[in-house]
């Protein structure tokens, strides 16, 4: 005993602590006043709030809700009418109670007296129970009223305008604004009745089917009906009923607990805006919800069968392979180690670099692969060419996809799962297919291909066009001939290509369905040893255009990459105006005209200008051609013959003097920015400067 003595002696003071500490739980500790000196409660206890009960007038609001069994217990309407109550609302009233401080104190004697409060109540903290009444307005500070608090030596507060409105609040106020009694996960089934009838069950943990077909339901779609569902929240109560349904839900739980039941009608009479929404069970209650939620309402049958080869998302993929009973040694099988890839086969290790970019691009390919149209598979006229596997997602399940055609040709997937049968397009399908190249790197030239050496540039791509460098490393444009090559674009062009990379690799060989033959753009470099590189760049694909380089598989670039190479190399700095070697400058524009005199180092106007002459010098100065639009006249649309800008200046330079006449024609829109068409006399082209650099020399006339 005398060994065990510490022992026993701590845990009788542990059990008497223990003791103390749930009785003091019971009463307002000193140490809570202190902390709470302004406070009209004097203590408070969040967690430990149970119930809310508040008379105003003849309503009697109750909240509550079980603590006792879940600290996080949601707290419910039990008076006037029971349901659930807002959340929202709730916190507001609870932190009133918390944080309201009174403005002074009065002397119950000469207070005013509590026989009719406004509002009266109480408020149930684990076994301390307040009671408090709250009596007329004071006089100030603004929104004031008179407070008291039971068994607080009789004491009256001034409390401030936030506790009053709190306490005034009607019962209509702590309704829940929730009109869908379940959400999906609580869900067996959904039904919706409008002017077709769609039904969904559930299959799995996160999957539904469409009733009647079987197929699964589209991810993406299915967000859209959850998202009307939690859009359809009161934005005000209503005492009418919808009696004519443009749609009727019903929801029937997976636990067993009742149905649910919600009518959605016609606008609501003081607020056109909403529409009447009336649930009818399991709870009753009317109210007025946006208009918005009918678009998810009227998802049909069609619309929810899911397009889509696989179910789970690309950043929740853990597994895939793919597969072709006629190539057995081009399996590809690929899993998720990190944020990188381990290959399984065609070999066995871990990727790296580029092929980790190639296996992303596969993976993406393969996981946001979706069709034209979806039915019912069933067994015929079709040959299979491989087989999808994709493991990942919350539901941790094997998706199973084989990829096959028709004897027409026309390409579909049988979605294992649900018996889908899934049409593609070319494009997609070829994407489904095993293929040798598809963890290659993304380089596209190989071996790399050093722009210092390339001496010849020849595009076919729109616009016919040979450059070649000279002794001094200059482009020349040696045709067309008569223009100077821009040196800043064929140098880009050129480092373009060299380092080029592809989006992802399509095909091992081209099969004569990408468009080379019929597209008729091309782009070949040649270098020094009389390596020469030649760029095909065939039709548009899925996300993109498809390319190939002498003897490489078929690749994916970007769309504005055919753009690069079509792209006219003819110098746009002829577009210029260096205003500090001109002696006069003429801007005309209908039938306004404008001089700009140099005297000394600025020029001069003698008539008024709405802008600065700086403004306008500066403007010019700044001016440059974008890009080249065609070679030769000017098309009649371009707007030349009732130019919208013309600027003449004499030019004074050393060498010569000389007349520069620039033209500009109508506003227009090209690959997305807004241009203005300009031409310089000598220079048979016409040329696009962007409109913010035109406008600030408009705006002078």
């Amino acid at each position: 005993m005398k060994r065990h003595a510490t022992s026993i002696v701590l845990a009788v003071i542990a059990l008497a602590l223990g003791v103390w500490i749930w009785i003091d739980r019971g009463s307002v500790t000193d140490a809570e006043r202190e902390k709470r000196p302004k406070n009209v409660l004097p203590a408070f206890r969040r967690d430990e709030v149970s119930r809310i009960e508040i008379v105003k007038g003849g309503e009697k609001l109750v909240l509550a809700r079980d603590v006792d069994r879940d600290a996080d217990a949601s707290w419910r309407v039990e008076s006037p009418e029971p349901g659930l109550a807002d959340p929202n609302a709730v916190e507001q009233l609870s932190s009133a109670f918390e944080f309201a401080t009174f403005v002074r104190k009065v002397d119950p004697k000469s207070a005013p007296t509590f026989d009719a409060p406004r509002a009266s109540g109480s408020l149930v903290m684990g076994k301390i129970t307040y009671r408090f009444a709250l009596g007329g307005a004071a006089p100030t500070p603004e929104g004031a009223s008179y407070f008291k608090l039971e068994g607080n030596d009789g004491a009256v507060y001034v409390v401030s305008k936030e506790l009053t409105e709190q306490l005034l609040k009607g019962a209509t106020a702590y309704k829940s604004r929730t009109l869908v009694p379940y959400l999906s996960l609580d869900l067996a089934s959904l039904e919706i009745r409008g002017k077709n009838t769609t039904r969904i069950e559930r299959t799995g943990e996160l999957t539904f089917k469409v009733a009647g077909s079987g197929l699964r339901a589209s991810r993406e779609v299915l967000d859209k009906m959850w998202s009307a569902f939690a859009e359809m929240r009161a934005e005000s109560f209503t005492e009418e009923h919808v009696t004519d349904a443009a749609f009727t839900i019903t929801m029937t739980p997976k636990d067993g607990r009742k149905v649910g039941e919600i009518l959605v009608g016609g606008p609501c009479k003081d607020h056109p805006n909403d529409l009447v929404v009336s649930r009818t069970a399991p709870t009753k209650l009317d109210a007025c919800a946006p208009k918005g939620i009918v678009d998810g309402l009227s998802l049909g049958a069609d619309d929810l069968a899911d397009a889509r080869l696989f179910f789970a998302h690309e950043d929740e993929l853990e597994e895939i392979s793919l597969s072709s009973d006629a190539d057995a040694a081009g399996k590809i099988e690929l899993a998720r180690k990190g944020s990188g890839w381990h290959a399984r086969s065609p070999f066995d290790r871990d990727l790296a670099g580029d092929e980790v970019d190639a296996a992303n691009a596969l993976a993406s390919a393969v996981i946001r692969a979706k069709g034209t149209s979806v039915t019912v598979f069933a067994p015929g006229d079709f040959t299979v060419r491989s087989h999808l596997h994709v493991r990942g997602g919350e539901m941790k399940e094997d998706e199973n996809v084989d990829v096959g055609q028709t004897a027409s040709g026309a390409w579909i997937a049988h979605r294992l799962s649900d018996n889908a049968r899934i049409t593609l397009t070319d494009d997609v399908a070829r994407r489904l297919k095993p293929s040798k190249s598809a963890l290659k790197g993304r380089d596209v030239i190989q071996p790399a291909l050093d722009p210092k050496d390339v001496t010849t540039i020849t595009l076919r791509c729109g616009v016919a066009q040979d450059l070649a460098r000279d002794a001094s490393l200059h482009w020349r444009l040696t045709s067309p001939a008569g223009f100077v090559a821009d040196q800043a674009a064929a140098l880009d062009l050129v480092d373009q290509i060299a380092h080029l990379r592809a989006d992802s690799w399509i095909a091992d060989t081209d099969d004569g369905s990408f468009g080379f033959a019929t597209t008729n753009c091309s782009a070949t470099l040649g270098s020094k040893g009389g390596r020469s590189v030649t760029l095909r760049i065939g039709r548009e694909g899925d996300n993109g255009v498809y390319g190939i380089a002498n003897d490489t598989p078929v690749f994916l670039e970007p769309k504005p990459f055919k753009d690069a190479l079509a792209r006219i190399l003819v110098d746009r700095s002829v577009i210029a105006l260096e205003t500090s070697r001109a002696s006069t400058i003429v801007l005309s524009r209908g039938g306004a005209r404008v001089e700009l005199k140099r005297s000394a180092d600025r020029f001069a106007t003698d008539a008024g200008l709405p802008v600065s002459v700086e403004s306008v010098t500066s403007a010019l100065d700044v001016l440059r051609a974008d890009d080249v639009v065609r070679l030769g006249p000017p098309a009649p649309d371009e707007g030349f013959a009732q130019p919208s800008l013309d600027v003449r200046a004499e030019m004074d330079t050393d060498a010569r003097k000389h007349t520069v006449h620039l033209r500009f024609g109508r506003d227009a829109l090209r690959r997305n920015q807004a241009i203005v068409y300009a031409r310089i006399d000598g220079v048979d082209a016409t040329f696009a400067v962007a409109r913010e650099r035109v406008d600030p020399i408009r705006s002078a006339l």
